[in-house]
């Protein structure tokens, strides 16, 4: 299925576009103009002659030129007839904003707009849904104000969110923590397109390097097993799903109208699809990082490189917790580090490089771990306060990685100094405040390898 003009279109009509500013409608349209969108906008109002410096149809019919993606942020009502007037338009690819269907106790209404959709064989996106978001293409269909909802920089990282309200506060987090995002997609009731079909797509999409899902339930069981089953052998999919508790599943029906089912049911056609599943937003993130950047991995060994003792304690703790594994340094690796390291370094996992560490005694000792064949994986703890480790350090960092054939992880704790030199390592390695999120993420990335073999 070519989803294309749902992210690349080069022509949009907002129905509904109003100018009302705090109408979704005239919000999207304002985001399209400010985002400079390259395609032809066009708007749809019956009441306005112009909106926001833009020419207004009064119906989808008038407007002479090809429409790729139709827009709908009208009243429940009015949408049955607005997309009969796209399929007679040959409008096939459309996304619906509305909400007041199932969600609302609205079936029957629902119910025919899905038989539309199947009779006159259109893509929908929606209805009750967010919007759409594709940095690259610069397309914003998000109904959230620019001013209130930051949107992330270019990256690889794409999401598909039923809920409108957990996608709003993913993007908004995405952008302040300097994630990268290729793109955000928030699907809502699913009375046409689903989960599913913009997993297969994504899947496709070179620039995208893993998934996340938000899922409250799924459509169509057997569709979302086999697709996902497929996608995963090629990029990872990690996912939260929610209204696994008695009451979440309540919730769930009142939210999007969909059916949450039994979480163990759930946690089966996860494993047979090759998905991740994950608790929380902020483990779906952190998971989300070290899979947009990360090397692969081919064991669970990890390396301890850190230059404050405790800190490593914490990280080893961790490292148990997650059924990982300290890796055992080789003699010839020890050997190396002595002529290399403080005299009062500790040569054991931790290794702990003490608190006179300097940029080049972490530059020994990560391409130490990197040569040795008993480690598969390294975590770099970096406490940045001390006065013998300078920025410099970052950029050592960064040629290494580059060069690196396996995963590293960097945790660089403490106030607004170590923020700003996190920040900075995040454009080229996976990096975290705090090591129980690094060993986390790692874990994932451990067993996502044991898919991968298991799907061979």
């Amino acid at each position: 299925m070519d989803l294309k003009n749902f992210f690349e279109p080069k022509s949009i009509a907002v129905i509904g576009a109003s100018r009302n500013p705090r109408k979704p409608g005239n919000i999207i349209l304002k985001n399209l103009v400010e985002m400079q969108y390259s395609g032809n906008i066009f708007a749809v109002n019956k009441k306005a002659v112009e909106v926001l410096g833009k020419k207004s149809y009064l119906s989808i019919k008038d407007i002479q030129g090809q429409v790729d993606l139709a827009i709908i942020a009208t009243p429940a009502s009015t949408v049955y007839g607005l997309l009969e007037e796209c399929a007679f338009r040959k409008i096939n690819d459309i996304l619906v904003i509305s909400g007041g269907f199932s969600e609302s106790g609205n079936e029957k209404e629902e119910e025919r707009i899905r038989d539309l959709i199947k009779k006159k064989k259109l893509n929908v996106l929606g209805p009750n849904c967010l919007g759409v978001f594709d940095s690259y293409s610069n397309l914003d269909t998000i109904f959230n104000p620019r001013e209130k909802m930051e949107r992330p920089k270019k990256g690889g990282i794409s999401m598909v969110c039923q809920s409108g309200a957990v996608g709003s506060v993913i993007l908004d987090l995405m952008a302040k923590e300097n994630y990268g995002l290729r793109r955000f997609i928030s699907y809502g009731n699913a009375s046409g397109l689903d989960e599913s079909d913009f997993i297969d797509y994504l899947g496709k999409d070179e620039k995208t390097k893993v998934i996340c899902l938000y899922l409250e339930g799924v459509q169509d069981g057997e569709k979302f097993l086999e697709t996902c089953k497929k996608v995963s052998k090629k990029k990872p999919i990690i996912a939260i799903k929610s209204g696994v508790s008695t009451e979440g599943a309540k919730a769930v029906k009142h939210h999007t109208g969909a059916i949450a089912g039994k979480s163990e049911i759930y946690k089966g056609v996860f494993r047979q699809g090759g998905i991740l599943q994950v608790n929380s937003i902020e483990e779906l993130l952190d998971c989300a990082r070290i899979f947009e950047r990360s090397k692969p991995v081919k064991g669970n060994k990890i390396l301890v490189i850190t230059n404050g003792g405790g800190l490593g304690i914490i990280a080893a703790d961790q490292i148990a917790l997650h059924g990982l594994e300290l890796a055992d340094l080789s003699s010839a690796t020890k050997e190396k580090l002595k002529g290399k390291l403080s005299p009062n370094a500790n040569l054991r996992n931790p290794l702990d490089l003490i608190g006179d560490a300097s940029d080049e005694s972490y530059k020994a000792a990560i391409e130490s771990g990197l040569e040795d064949s008993n480690v598969d994986m390294l975590l770099v703890i970096l406490l940045p306060q001390t006065p013998t480790i300078t920025i410099n350090l970052l950029k050592i960092l960064k040629n290494i990685y580059e060069k690196a054939s396996k995963p590293i992880c960097l945790v660089i704790p403490g106030g607004s100094f170590a923020d700003t030199l996190k920040r900075e390592a995040e454009d080229y390695i996976p990096s975290f405040s705090f090591s129980t999120n690094a060993v986390l993420s790692l874990k994932e990335l451990v067993e996502y390898h044991k898919i991968i073999k298991g799907q061979e």
